[in-house]
Order: structure tokens, then C-alpha cells, then sequence
């Protein structure tokens, strides 16, 4: 009821607080954790009461660690924190509560074929240009200035795409003044690019990443581990149009890693989130999602009892959101068509092994022409033909016979779990080994084994006498991560990187037509998959908007 001029307070009474709304998050994963920690701090309008759902017993999704052997903890296989931003870290005040961004120790050797007609491993390292070129003139001097030329490109070329894929898109049908802010801004970052610039990067984007390299590198092992950070996690094999557009996009999102890794992220994050107010609920799920008026009403939960909401985000797989969640009827019938079209078909398998020791070639040698670095990681592709071959098993779904492999030692690199713990023990070693593509389905025990055997048997030449350190093992295939985490297809990054699945096409051009209040907040929406937050920390600004 409405006081009168002769209430007790008067009428200069002050104001009851705006009422807060109230936002529900479907996913524990990273991105997740964002959107709740940057509602829960967004003070406009009153504010937001948050509730975050993850439907497993704890939080992190595809970057919780899992112990398969005493003091052992494999990462998820969301482990790259160098594309998780200083400015969103800034933004979300994770620095209160430990985050440190950490240069160093993010260089990679490369393999060259087992005869040694290619010369040395190369070593490539962001944070010493000159022991890069050095290691790459050691085989090659045209190849080192080719390769200082390949990095002034990407530099020129990363500011317009690193913004493409870190901000808002504007809707289809610009309807606003901010939809039109957001075209004309990117529009005046391309122009700032020289004329050669902006042909060079409409000619890079259909582009075999083998072309690329050819044209570009004439040392084998040096074209294909470029190319392999191109087309790992995707379908696409170096000869496929479009492998460019991913290396480019990939070289223009990276930065400095975060020191601890995806486990000091994720302590961050919730502590940030718990901090501002959230209330975040491991091991309840959500069973659906109430829609009335065109509007989202609330969040039904496995136990019977319903969440109002305001706005809904969903942090999952856009499939097990709109599709498993939403009443039928709420979904428009060619929106629904998109989203289980799109495509999610997991491509790649990931090893770790408890080892007893740290194995040669890791650790700092300058022997291995890294000038004393320490080398925690490998790739072992010797040539772009290999590449090609290992690709072209999946497109049967056969496993490969000599799997693209990139191998990890996060222990050595001081990674932690989200409770702070190391991976290893003192004085072993943890090492996550990647395969690249693996097919979805059609796992058993004998298929399961025969891949772990072909990884092991192609690191034999790069790391020698590995099987007689190893104290366990622990395998991850497609059909793994979707049965553990309610991740259709199995894909890392809730859908493939594809030019057709990027951008305002990920994972449909409509969603304009989802239910008031309904937004994405994953991987499988812009800008796409990978440990940046960035799907999470977008929804929760349009949220708020």
C-alpha cells in the first residue's frame, strides 16, 4: 500500500531498496562460474540473487580434476588458461582472491620424423623470440625469418579478430542503437588494418592451414606443428577449407597463461561468485524450465521444487538446454532443427599418465635448443602429410594408426586442482597426452586399449623408454565426456569450430525467438568453445541489460 504525506516518516520517507532479481545458471563449468560471478557483482537496477545448478558433485564441468592414482589429479580437458582475459579478470575482480596471470613456461617443441633428415626438434616459444629463431635456424635460416614474418601477421591481423570474438555480435536486423555501435566498431577496426592486411586475412579464412604453411615454411615438423594447433578439437584435417580461420582465431585469443592453471581459475571464480552472493549448488540438476507469457518463470529442479527466475542462462550444451529443458511448444520449431543439427561430434581423446619420474625430453636441457627453458610441451606430427593421414581415420570412424599427439606436463608447470592441490606427488610427474582425431562412438575395452597402445607407441620415439616409468593411466574418449558430463556428441567446446558454426551462426541464427529472459552461456554459442568465459561473462551483460 502506498504511504500518505501524513505516515510517521513523512514524505521525504527514504526509498525501500529495488527488489533483486533473480537469475538461475544451468552449469558448473567455467563459464558458468563467470556469468555468476559477474551477475552476483552487478549492482544496476538492484542487483541480481543468483543460483547456479551443476548437476555433478562438484564444480569446474570439462576443467574439474579427477584423481585416477594416489596423489595423481588428471586436469579436465578444459586446460588452456592463456585465453582467459587479463581485462575479463580484471573486470570480475578475480585478483582479490589469488589470480595471478604468469608469463613463462609456455613454449613447445616439435618433433621432427623418426629418420632425422628434418633436423633438430624445433623449439617455439612466445616469451624468447630469440631462442625461437635460433632453434628454427638451426634447421632452416629461411624458415626463421619466414617464421618472424608469420608472427608480425598474426599480430597485425589478431586486434580486429580478437575483438570479434570476445564482444557481443549485433543481432541479424540491427534493431538498436547499440546493435549499429557494434557494427560500426568493428567495421572501423578492419579499417584500420592496411589494404594488404584486410585482403590477406578474407584470403586466410577459407584456407587450408596446409596451404598456409606450404606457401609459408619449408621445414616438415615446423608446417605441421602449426598446423596441428589448427585442427585439434575440430573436424577439420590441414587440407580442409576453413583449418586457417581456426589457427588465425586460436594465435589472435591467446595470451599469458594463469599461474596454477585451470584449477587456481576455478577456485577464483567460485570464490569471486560465493563472495559477491551466489549461491552455487553442486549436485542438484535441473529438470525444466517454466515458460509463461513468452517470458521464463522459473527453473523446476530434480527434487520436485521450483527456482523463480528472471532470466535463466544456460551454461550446458545448447541441445541438453533448449531441447531437454524447455516445454516444446516454447521452441520455435526451425530454431529446434538448428540446434540439434548442430554439429558435436567429438574428435579427440585425452591420455594422462602417473609417471614415476619426469621423462626426457621435459624439464629444462640445452640440449634440446630451448636456451635452458623448461619444456613442458610436445607436439610430434613430423609432417603435414602425417597430419593428414591421422585425419583421415575419423572420417571413417577408425582410430588412427599414427595419432597427432600434444603432450602436457602440467605438474611441471605448477598446475593445481581447484582445491589447491598439486597433480603429482614430489619428486613424479603428471602428463596429459592429446589425440587428435579419435572417433565419437564404438568404445569398447579391446578399442580402448588399442588406442592407449598406438599413443604409447608413437611417443616411444620422441620420449624413449616412457612405458617403464608409467604407474597408472587414466583415458577420456568422446563417448566419456558425454556420459559424465550430459555433453551430446562429446565435443569440448559444446559444438565444432567450423565457419559455419561460428560466430551469429553458433549454434543458430535465431535465437532472438528463445523465451524472454532464456540466454546461452557456453561454448556452443558465440564466441565459440575453449577456456575463456567469455559465452558466460556475454550473457550475464545481456542479462543485466
Amino acid at each position: 500500500m502506498r504511504r500518505h504525506s501524513n505516515d510517521r516518516e513523512g514524505p521525504l520517507a527514504r526509498r525501500a531498496s529495488p527488489v533483486k532479481r533473480r537469475a538461475v545458471i544451468i552449469g558448473g563449468g567455467p563459464n558458468g562460474l563467470t556469468a555468476a560471478a559477474a551477475l552476483a557483482q552487478d549492482s544496476r537496477r538492484g542487483g541480481w540473487q543468483v543460483t547456479l545448478l551443476e548437476r555433478r558433485a562438484t564444480l569446474g564441468g570439462l576443467c574439474d580434476h579427477t584423481e585416477f592414482h594416489p596423489g595423481f589429479h588428471a586436469p579436465g580437458p578444459l586446460a588452456d588458461t592463456s585465453r582467459f582475459s587479463p581485462a575479463l579478470a580484471a573486470e570480475l575482480k578475480l585478483a582479490r582472491h589469488g589470480l595471478v596471470f604468469r608469463a613463462g613456461g609456455c613454449g613447445t617443441l616439435l618433433a621432427p620424423g623418426d629418420s632425422g633428415r628434418d633436423g633438430p626438434p624445433i623449439w617455439l616459444d612466445p616469451d624468447n623470440p630469440a631462442a625461437t629463431a635460433s632453434s628454427i635456424a638451426a634447421t632452416s635460416p629461411a624458415d626463421a625469418r619466414a617464421f618472424a614474418d608469420f608472427r608480425d601477421l598474426i599480430a597485425r591481423l589478431s586486434p580486429p579478430v580478437a575483438r570479434l570474438f570476445t564482444e557481443a555480435l549485433p543481432t541479424t536486423e540491427p534493431a538498436g542503437p547499440g546493435d549499429w555501435l557494434t557494427l560500426i566498431g568493428h567495421a572501423a577496426r578492419l579499417r584500420r588494418l592496411s589494404d594488404r592486411d584486410i585482403f590477406e586475412l578474407l584470403r586466410l579464412i577459407p584456407l587450408p592451414v596446409a596451404d598456409w604453411m606450404d606457401a609459408s615454411f619449408e621445414t616438415p615438423h615446423l608446417q605441421a606443428g602449426l598446423a596441428q594447433a589448427a585442427v585439434a578439437d575440430t573436424f577439420l584435417g590441414p587440407r580442409s577449407a576453413g583449418s586457417s580461420a581456426t589457427l588465425l582465431i586460436r594465435e589472435a585469443t591467446s595470451g599469458t597463461p594463469v599461474a596454477g592453471g585451470a584449477g587456481a581459475l576455478l577456485a577464483a571464480l567460485c570464490a569471486a561468485a560465493r563472495g559477491a552472493g551466489a549461491e552455487l549448488r553442486p549436485g542438484l540438476a535441473a529438470e525444466g524450465i517454466e515458460v509463461a507469457g513468452g517470458r521464463v518463470r522459473a527453473v523446476a529442479l530434480a527434487d520436485g521444487t521450483t527456482i523463480p527466475a528472471d532470466a535463466v542462462l544456460l551454461a550446458c550444451h545448447p541441445a541438453a538446454g533448449l531441447l531437454d529443458l524447455l516445454p516444446p511448444r516454447q521452441l520455435d520449431s526451425n530454431l529446434a532443427r538448428a540446434v540439434q543439427n548442430h554439429r558435436s561430434r567429438g574428435s579427440a581423446a585425452t591420455l594422462t599418465l602417473a609417471l614415476d619420474n619426469l621423462p626426457a625430453p621435459f624439464g629444462s636441457s640445452s640440449a634440446n635448443g630451448t636456451g635452458g627453458s623448461p619444456v613442458t610441451r610436445l607436439r610430434t606430427s613430423p609432417s603435414l602429410a602425417h597430419l593428414e593421414l591421422a585425419f583421415n581415420g575419423i572420417r571413417y570412424g577408425e582410430l588412427p594408426s599414427h595419432p597427432a599427439l600434444e603432450i602436457s606436463v602440467p605438474s611441471a608447470r605448477g598446475e593445481l586442482t581447484g582445491a589447491g592441490h598439486p597433480l603429482a606427488p614430489e619428486g613424479q610427474a603428471l602428463v596429459t597426452v592429446h589425440a587428435s582425431f579419435v572417433p565419437h562412438d564404438g568404445w569398447t575395452a579391446e578399442r580402448r586399449a588399442a588406442l592407449q597402445a598406438s599413443i604409447l607407441s608413437e611417443l616411444e620415439p620422441s620420449i624413449p623408454e616412457l612405458e617403464r616409468h608409467i604407474l597408472a593411466t587414466h583415458l577420456v574418449t568422446p563417448a566419456d565426456l558425454e556420459a559424465e558430463f550430459n555433453l551430446p556428441g562429446g565435443h569440448i567446446h559444446h559444438g565444432e569450430h567450423a565457419l559455419d558454426q561460428l560466430l551469429g551462426l553458433r549454434p543458430a541464427p535465431d535465437l532472438a525467438r528463445l523465451p524472454a529472459g532464456l540466454l546461452l552461456a557456453s561454448g556452443g554459442t558465440h564466441p565459440g568453445g575453449g577456456l575463456t568465459g567469455a559465452p558466460g561473462a556475454l550473457a550475464a551483460a545481456a542479462a543485466g541489460s
